[in-house]
């Protein structure tokens, strides 16, 4: 009962700082307006890892490839909460394949330190990864925080994307009530059919008639033609000529134990 208390308490707590902050918008929204070189500031869904999964990857790699190929001298910064995530394989990885661009920020989360970031980074674009972690599921604080990032922004005249998401039928009560602090200026993209009929229903009014149903912004990923599945590619392109159609699983090794894989693989090409 007590933990419960606390953890309502905190969750209101948060709320009142992300109004506080959007009442000390307007004083910094011209400077933010001006002219200034291109910048892509990202805002992962786990700030720990950055990229967290498969899918995190595929969204984050379209998203700056895209900045990339529009702003080919443009900066960019990843905001992550963990300090050793530059020397991490991932941390080496991307800064590989973005040359300098990559710029790591240790940072605690919390919008009042997202704030700072905006205002001494002075973005021209931002973008959170809402994903599967905008109806509380995992942590209502992160929803929260990507929520609030993306209000922040777009109220300091940044435009600002919260990529796709996906909505369950239990979202956290706590985000539910955030949804309705956002700013109308921000487009609320929700990912799947289902989600949008859960999201449209169970949010406010206002937030449900401006939802907008999309793809996922992973469906941006460019392909690599790499020697490695060439065999493959040849085979779905031979099969396609001959007016098959190829269906692909991505069998997640979460759902299904290591041991048991090669069985359940065999079983659902069977199927």
């Amino acid at each position: 009962m007590f933990r419960c208390v606390r953890q309502h308490i905190a969750e209101w707590r948060q709320l009142m700082r992300w109004r506080i902050l959007q009442c000390k918008t307007a004083k910094y929204t011209s400077a933010l307006t001006a002219e200034r070189p291109p910048s892509l500031m990202l805002f992962p869904c786990d700030s720990g890892s950055v990229i967290g999964s498969r899918g995190d990857e595929a969204m984050v790699y379209a998203i700056l490839s895209d900045f990339c190929n529009r702003h080919p001298e443009g900066r960019i910064v990843v905001v992550t909460t963990s300090s050793s995530f530059a020397d991490s394989s991932d941390g080496r990885r991307l800064r590989a394949d973005f040359s300098l661009s990559l710029v790591v920020h240790p940072t605690p989360g919390g919008l009042k330190n997202f704030f700072k970031l905006l205002l001494s980074e002075c973005p021209t674009e931002v973008y959170a990864l809402g994903a599967d972690c905008m109806d509380g599921h995992y942590s209502p604080f992160t929803s929260v925080n990507l929520l609030g990032v993306c209000d922040l922004a777009t109220r300091l005249g940044i435009p600002s994307v919260l990529t796709s998401f996906s909505w369950n039928d239990r979202p956290h009560a706590a985000v539910v009530r955030a949804f309705r602090f956002a700013t109308a200026r921000l487009p609320i993209l929700v990912r799947d059919p289902v989600s949008f009929t859960r999201f449209t229903k169970g949010v406010s009014r206002a937030q449900g008639a401006r939802a907008e149903l999309v793809a996922d912004v992973a469906f941006n990923l460019q392909p690599k033609n790499l020697v490695a599945v060439r065999t493959e590619l040849d085979w779905m392109s031979a099969e396609k000529r001959r007016g098959q159609f190829v269906l692909g699983f991505n069998l997640h090794a979460m759902l299904v134990p290591v041991a048991e894989l090669p069985d359940f693989i065999v079983r659902v090409a069977h199927a």
